[in-house]
């Protein structure tokens, strides 16, 4: 049958297709596994030659993830026609999902969505993706999330094109040649790889809490240099983007009537201690 979103998931899809560095924290039942499935299905089939990673501490949640990724393909006939169900022209893997012991894998034409455990970092080194989407952040090792899980990205899609690109801008701007269209088109052309936060809040000492602190910051800047300098602590660097930052906050009482079973959200709130219910269902960092 036919797939239905509601317009406030139609509005979180938008951000996450047009902003490098969204961050999304959302109430514990909110459907965030379901948009992150959808998403990277979405990105995988109409950006053609994506690598898509799908992350969490625990395999768990890339899995979670992954089983709304299936469900869409396997009630997709149509879907499973355009993309052909038989191996891939340009990877020479078979479309759709296929399941290994330590990872996930899904195949759309020549672009992949690979989910897997970050653990302690050790096995996925050196993997390299256009597309992060890192579920449950707080529950990830700060340093982990850092240098390896951030390091996926640290790579173009295309690191040759790139070089020639912006050398053939630079020349242009030097010579005073380079039009504001072109820098327009330039920002559509070259987002870079996005890298997405995601996951329930947490305590003000956990690394998700500074990085929503950091990016309401930018945000709230409205790319005014001044702002932005004592954000940055000096000057803010070259060819920063504050745009490219996007933070969704999405708690329980924000969420449709009907879309989370209230009867179980009642209970939370009278059995749960108001601190953690304020993080799982209330979308808030706590400092204590």
């Amino acid at each position: 049958g036919q797939l239905n979103i509601l317009p406030f998931q139609n509005l979180i899809l938008q951000e996450l297709w047009n902003r490098q560095f969204p961050l999304l924290c959302m109430s514990r039942g909110g459907g965030k596994s379901f948009l992150l499935g959808l998403y990277a299905l979405l990105r995988a089939t109409f950006t053609p030659g994506s690598k898509v990673v799908i992350t969490g501490s625990a395999f768990r949640q890339s899995k979670q993830v992954f089983e709304y990724i299936e469900r869409i393909w396997f009630n997709s006939p149509v879907f499973r026609t355009l993309v052909n169900a038989g191996k891939s022209k340009h990877s020479g893997r078979h479309n759709g999902p296929r399941r290994d012991i330590d990872r996930v894998e899904f195949v759309v034409g020549d672009s992949i969505i690979t989910g897997i455990p970050i653990g302690t970092g050790e096995k996925v080194r050196g993997l390299r993706a256009n597309y992060i989407l890192t579920d449950e952040v707080a529950s990830i090792s700060e340093a982990v999330y850092s240098i390896v899980v951030q390091g996926f990205a640290s790579v173009t899609a295309d690191p040759i094109k790139n070089v020639h690109d912006s050398a053939y801008m630079h020349i242009l701007q030097r010579l005073g040649m380079w039009t504001k269209d072109m820098d327009e088109d330039e920002a559509k052309r070259n987002r870079g790889n996005q890298s997405v936060l995601s996951g329930t809040a947490s305590y003000s000492f956990n690394h998700f809490y500074k990085y929503w602190k950091d990016y309401k910051s930018i945000i709230e800047s409205k790319g005014d240099v001044k702002k932005l300098e004592a954000h940055f602590g000096g000057p803010v660097p070259d060819g920063f983007k504050w745009r490219a930052h996007s933070v969704i906050r999405l708690p329980h009482d924000l969420i449709p009537r009907g879309f989370m079973d209230e009867q179980t959200i009642i209970r939370a709130q009278r059995t749960t201690n108001k601190g953690s219910f304020l993080m799982e269902y209330g979308a808030t960092f706590l400092r204590d």
